[in-house]
């Protein structure tokens, strides 16, 4: 049960880290200029 609730817990943080990282990538388009793909 505690594997279990590490594995949800580092999931929802690699999603936060992936969801700040395209957040980012969005901004450092409109900053050039350009949308992302």
């Amino acid at each position: 049960m505690g594997e279990n609730r590490a594995r949800i817990f580092f999931g929802t943080e690699l999603r936060g880290k992936r969801e700040e990282a395209e957040l980012t990538g969005k901004q450092l388009a409109d900053a050039l200029g350009c949308t992302p793909q």
